[in-house]
């Protein structure tokens, strides 16, 4: 599914709030998600208005942490994506 259709089924939800933005991870899709303009705002606007926001796997790195929302936070990735973190001070939560 890509990501563009995605966005625009969520934003139809009549009930949508946004009290909380989760990303799954995965490649390409977590790059796709990255590269939506659309959710870069709402993201943006989530991280401005304090509100809660999320990632497993690859899109701690491709999308948090590409749009800035990792400084000064620890965080936890895939095994293979850790290296990519700025914060060497993440936690890894489970390995191979």
């Amino acid at each position: 599914m890509r990501s563009s259709f995605l966005v625009r089924s969520i934003l139809q939800r009549a009930e949508f709030s946004r009290r909380f933005i989760f990303f799954l991870g995965g490649m390409p899709g977590a790059k796709n998600l990255a590269e939506n303009a659309t959710l870069k705002t709402l993201l943006n606007t989530q991280a401005t208005s304090d509100k809660l926001y999320g990632a497993v796997c690859a899109s701690p790195v491709v999308v948090l942490q590409e749009h800035g929302l990792l400084k000064n936070k620890k965080a936890t990735a895939f095994p293979a994506m850790c290296d990519k973190l700025e914060n060497k001070e993440a936690v890894l939560t489970c390995s191979d």
